[in-house]
């Protein structure tokens, strides 16, 4: 069993604004699976979410569903211009498409095969000004609000 620990500080937004929060994700890389489990720090209480995905997004979709109403994870995992890479991608690595048009997978192929887009990639924990939280009225090509709904977009 191979692990990886992963540290830093993801934003939380709430009612008092938008506070840093010290997080850490445990992947546990097993035969069978993974084990992903999301750890945060919000004004000294801890919150944690699980999940199977070496992308992180159904873990962060659990983390998000135990954090109190009105505080949310303001992060390119959660953000609509968050896009995970087609071929497979690399634990806390997403590609920012903020400005591109992106309408589905065969557009996120097309952005991935321009040069600049190797210049776009970001850890899942960052986040910029350009931060828009997911909704179905726009395609974004990572499993987080699928899970965050109940469901998976496989």
């Amino acid at each position: 069993m191979d692990e990886k620990v992963y540290t830093g500080e993801l934003t939380v937004s709430g009612p008092l604004g938008d506070v840093p929060a010290p997080f850490t994700v445990t992947v546990k890389d097993r035969a069978e699976g993974a084990d992903v489990k999301a750890e945060l720090i919000v004004y000294g209480h801890d919150f944690e979410g699980n999940g199977t995905s070496l992308d992180w997004d159904d873990a962060f979709a659990e983390l998000q569903k135990t954090l109190p109403k009105g505080y949310s994870l303001k992060c390119c995992i959660a953000c609509r211009h968050g896009n995970m890479c087609v071929y497979g991608s690399l634990p806390n690595m997403i590609f920012c498409t903020h400005g591109e048009d992106i309408k589905d997978k065969d557009d996120v192929v097309a952005f991935l095969a321009e040069p600049k887009a190797a210049s776009t990639v970001h850890k899942a924990t960052d986040v910029c000004k350009s931060f828009a939280p997911q909704s179905k009225d726009f395609y974004t090509y990572n499993d987080y609000l699928y899970y965050l709904e109940g469901e998976s977009n496989g």
